[in-house]
């Protein structure tokens, strides 16, 4: 924290990138000096959520096996943590997001029908509102044939 007085007037530079959201109550005990009075300033301060920046690839088209989504969360270029919530169809997975990445390595399940499909990962942490982001996979069918 780092306060200054200038004319009279008390500036306070408080660091709130790691509050979380919420109304926090503050009490500043002022010194006396040989030009002030002692004195105390008693407030609050409204921390509200912010916007993280996130990014989303996912791997396209899928035939078989895995769908792999790769989510990365930012604040002005420096990673955020806390978890993405993914979801696929009706299904839905909460990833740990590690260093500003998170990863959903999706196996198709074997009645997945062809066609466009959504996954959308929304950001779960205290600091930030829950963005949200959806990417697309398209999954072709094979055709299998039996030659006798």
């Amino acid at each position: 924290i780092k306060t200054t007085i200038t004319d009279g007037v008390l500036n306070i530079v408080l660091p709130t990138d790691k509050m979380e959201a919420n109304t926090y109550t503050f009490t500043v005990n002022i010194e006396e000096n040989n030009i002030y009075n002692a004195g105390q300033i008693t407030g609050t301060l409204t921390i509200q959520k912010r916007d993280a920046n996130i990014t989303m690839n996912v791997t396209i088209p899928v035939t078989t096996g895995n769908v792999i989504a790769n989510v990365t969360v930012t604040d002005n270029g420096n990673p955020v943590n806390g978890s993405v919530i993914f979801k696929v169809d009706n299904e839905t997975f909460n990833v740990t997001i590690v260093d500003g990445k998170a990863q959903l390595n999706y196996t198709l399940p074997s009645d997945i029908e062809a066609g466009e499909h959504n996954i959308t990962a929304e950001l779960e942490n205290p600091i930030y509102n829950a963005n949200n982001i959806t990417g697309t996979f398209t999954f072709v069918l094979r055709t299998s044939f039996i030659i006798s």
